[in-house]
């Protein structure tokens, strides 16, 4: 599996017009400062278009477990079942994919975004898809405790019905 990481990474980077929308809301948020606070996090504020694509991520850290807050219809779809409430250790994952996904964790732990490509498996044999990811970070009395991610999977196939909610009208 071939992984682009990106940290500090440009908007214009990101293909997914969710995902942009989902990186425009964690930067207004943000504002002059390193992350937003977890508590900020407004799902009634977020585009309704975006909402699919939104993955929340709690980081324990002692040590690093990562757990699955939310995952959104998008990613179920895409992973073939509901993996919220998951940690990172219970979803199978093979040696190698694991060590990069908790790689992917270390730099949200060190407040940095991230805009990561790859090609993933899809469970049951389904075929490889690219995947096109951002991982926002998130403090609570600052410190990362948790993912602001947009996950969205094989864009350029059309395979999942939320894709197809429209994305409204620049102002």
């Amino acid at each position: 599996m071939s992984i682009i990481r990106e940290v500090d990474f440009d908007r214009e980077r990101i293909r997914s017009p969710y995902l942009r929308m989902l990186f425009d809301y964690w930067e207004k948020l943000r504002g002059e400062r390193l992350a937003p606070d977890a508590g900020e996090i407004d799902p009634l504020d977020i585009p309704r278009s975006a909402l699919p694509y939104i993955i929340l991520i709690d980081l324990d850290e002692r040590p690093l477990r990562p757990r699955y807050r939310l995952v959104g219809t998008h990613g179920v779809q895409a992973a073939g079942w509901d993996y919220t409430g998951k940690y990172v250790d219970e979803l199978e994952l093979t040696s190698t994919v694991m060590q990069d996904v908790m790689t992917d964790f270390i730099y949200a732990l060190e407040m940095k975004p991230m805009y990561a490509n790859y090609d993933w498996p899809l469970r049951g044999n389904r075929g490889i898809v690219n995947v096109e990811l951002v991982q926002l970070p998130l403090l609570e009395n600052g410190v990362v405790t948790r993912c602001f991610c947009g996950e969205h999977v094989a864009q350029d196939l059309d395979l999942f019905s939320d894709d197809t909610l429209p994305i409204p009208k620049a102002e």
